[in-house]
């Protein structure tokens, strides 16, 4: 399963998701910081997909090959590769799941 926030409007469906998929408290405060950032900077009426500002695309565990083909997927829509991220961070490990936080830039503001 995929999820794109990009308001704290929508930020609810993440706590929506939490138990359901085992999402750590370390990640919700990651994404819950980025989103406030994102509102603050750009405003909390945008449209992620017209408008400027970015967001989060949580891909949610169902199974490994859904992450993959996910992955591949959002990739191919931005003209993208899992090599050109301008910042990667685990955010959460237990030794059998980590999650991970990479920042893509699809475009500039120049």
């Amino acid at each position: 399963m995929t999820i794109k926030i990009w308001t704290m409007a929508q930020f609810q469906k993440l706590y929506d998701l939490q138990k359901k998929y085992g999402i750590p408290q370390e990640v919700i405060n990651k994404a819950e910081k980025i989103i406030k950032n994102l509102d603050y900077y750009y405003g909390s009426e945008r449209d992620a997909d017209s408008n400027d500002g970015g967001y989060i695309f949580l891909l949610l565990p169902d199974s490994l090959e859904d992450i993959k083909n996910a992955f591949t997927i959002l990739f191919q829509q931005h003209n993208l590769s899992p090599d050109s991220a301008e910042c990667e961070e685990i955010i959460y490990k237990n030794g059998i799941v980590e999650w991970h936080s990479d920042l893509f830039l699809i475009c500039t503001d120049y």
